[in-house]
């Protein structure tokens, strides 16, 4: 499996498994190779490998995700079956982190080798990443032994990440499968997470695989009422300060409520402040002439 991403100045990013040796520089098993391109994919580098114990692991790798979040950090994807790791790049892949373990089954019940798989990775423009796997772990009997849906969250692009979390509440008491999650987001801080379930769902599901979603809206750091990303693509309005303005109003009330703009504080040039046109009830967006 080969996995591809790119940025808006033209840098690409491809990694995938092979059991390549690379002669002799790294072993016999399965690690992460990657190649790079910076003028839109005319060339590319020579592969190199991605993960950095690669001459001295022996587990075997299999490439899932590239992903990169437009403002320079590029996270790799990937699991052995019983494990999932990632790896970062803020140099458009020239380098990489040591891989950073992010889920085992090891200290766990159940050993099935395929314990997580199929992981998958999004990110928003504002530095909050994703992950989403199935995991056939029991934990301590607390979701079951079927497959269900894990989530995991960083807000640093990448460099932390919060526990597994499942996806919906109902892990704890079905016992159907739900597998191969597939998570994605837009610019206005929407997510959405997709996968096949085994589950009779609400609305008639017959007893076959069916398609199932979940839908959710944010981060907001600041609590303003925009998400995070909906903030740094569409409002240019900072994620991290409730009013970035500093005119009084938060961002979400004025690009919700008043139609102004978060980060100018006199949205209609005429000297007075979009909180001050508040308080004095007169118009945010049409000039009005200060009396002295």
């Amino acid at each position: 499996q080969v996995a591809l991403a790119a940025d808006r100045s033209g840098n690409w990013v491809a990694t995938w498994s092979s059991y390549d040796e690379l002669g002799g520089t790294i072993g016999t098993d399965a690690d992460l190779l990657v190649s790079r391109s910076s003028d839109g994919g005319a060339s590319w580098s020579a592969p190199d490998p991605l993960n950095t114990d690669a001459s001295t692991d022996a587990r075997n790798d299999f490439a899932r995700r590239v992903v990169t979040d437009g403002a320079g950090t590029w996270i790799a994807l990937w699991d052995d079956f019983d494990a999932v790791r990632v790896s970062r790049s803020v140099d458009q892949g020239s380098t990489w982190s040591p891989p950073q373990l992010l889920e085992t089954s090891t200290g766990y019940p159940s050993r099935d080798p395929r314990e997580h798989w199929h992981p998958d990775l999004a990110a928003d423009p504002a530095g909050n990443w994703m992950v989403v796997y199935g995991s056939y772990e029991s934990r301590n009997e607390v979701f079951g032994s079927d497959w269900d849906l894990m989530i995991l969250r960083s807000k640093d692009a990448g460099t932390t990440w919060s526990g597994p979390t499942p996806i919906d509440a109902s892990a704890v008491s079905d016992e159907e499968t739900d597998e191969h999650p597939s998570i994605a987001t837009d610019e206005s801080g929407h997510w959405i997470v997709a996968w096949e379930s085994w589950r009779e769902l609400v609305g008639g599901a017959g007893t076959d695989p069916d398609l199932a979603f979940s839908t959710a809206v944010g981060p907001d750091a600041d609590g303003d009422g925009l998400a995070d990303a909906a903030e740094v693509r569409l409002h240019r309005s900072d994620p991290h300060l409730a009013d970035t303005d500093a005119d009084g109003l938060a961002d979400g009330e004025e690009v919700l409520l008043h139609g102004t703009m978060p980060d100018v504080s006199d949205t209609d040039g005429d000297g007075l402040t979009d909180g001050e046109e508040t308080v004095s009830y007169t118009h945010l967006t049409l000039p009005t002439k200060r009396i002295v």
